[in-house]
């Protein structure tokens, strides 16, 4: 991709190409390229919400949840962020109940 793996141009391109994949619904993809990007700006809101999107239909509901929590933390009115976080709250709040014998 770019003679230094972890430079600004090389993290971009990931950025960008997770983009790519997930216009293609690969999503273990997008999930690796934002996550090198989030090694090095864990604060990049591009890459955090994109690896967000992409962990739900992986059923990674729980990751996706705190990715959208990480997302509104700087972001408060982030609709993606907001909409997620209900949908999949209720889903992983409902998970842990049937995995502790519903109470």
């Amino acid at each position: 991709m770019c003679s230094d793996p972890t430079g600004e141009l090389a993290l971009t391109i990931r950025n960008n190409r997770a983009n790519c994949h997930h216009q293609l619904s690969n999503y273990e993809a997008v999930i690796a390229d934002t996550s090198v990007v989030l090694e090095h700006h864990p604060d990049n809101l591009k890459a955090l919400i994109r690896r967000m999107v992409a962990l739900e239909p992986l059923e990674k509901y729980e990751r996706a949840l705190e990715d959208a929590r990480r997302v509104l933390r700087h972001a408060p009115g982030n609709d993606v962020a907001n909409r997620l976080q209900h949908r999949l709250g209720k889903l992983v709040r409902d998970k842990h109940r049937e995995q502790n014998g519903g109470a």
